[in-house]
């Protein structure tokens, strides 16, 4: 059975644009903003995120493709395509790029003023930080892993 142009207005009226939110570190590509908020965000290699916190965002990071230094209350985890981590409110968190990356990331609703950063985004020297060699080059072949963190740390 076909559809008619004039069947799927209704639905047509329904797609929206993507707001493209360009990053030192790479873009923001804003899927949905509502009382939830989906995005993709890509990544460049050797370039990171600020390391920030929000008071009430909620937030999910799955990794798609590449692989990312995933800062977080306090500590550090290597993700690869497969992996997800969700981060609570008050949590201080960043990604950098070990590779060209993306990630998609779900969450609470996103409030350019529920950000509070203690570093700024940049390009940083990938030979300087301190991930095990190991880590680094593991497959990026896509993997299941789930770890949350929250005020308290690993759950």
């Amino acid at each position: 059975m076909s559809m008619h142009a004039s069947t799927l207005s209704p639905l047509v009226s329904l797609l929206q644009q993507l707001r493209i939110v360009p990053k030192e570190w790479g873009e923001e590509r804003w899927i949905v903003n509502r009382n939830y908020c989906g995005k993709l965000l890509i990544l460049k290699k050797g370039y990171r995120c600020s390391l920030h916190h929000h008071r009430i965002k909620d937030e999910t990071f799955y990794v798609n493709k590449g692989r990312v230094l995933m800062e977080c209350g306090g500590n550090t985890v290597v993700m690869a395509p497969g992996d997800a981590l969700l981060i609570e409110p008050y949590v201080k968190h960043r990604f950098t790029g070990l590779e060209d990356s993306e990630i998609f990331e779900f969450s609470t609703h996103h409030e350019d003023t529920d950000s509070y950063r203690d570093e700024l985004s940049g390009r940083v020297d990938l030979s300087s930080l301190l991930v095990p060699a190991s880590e680094f080059e593991k497959s990026t072949q896509p993997r299941s892993g789930a770890l949350n963190y929250s005020e308290k740390g690993a759950i």
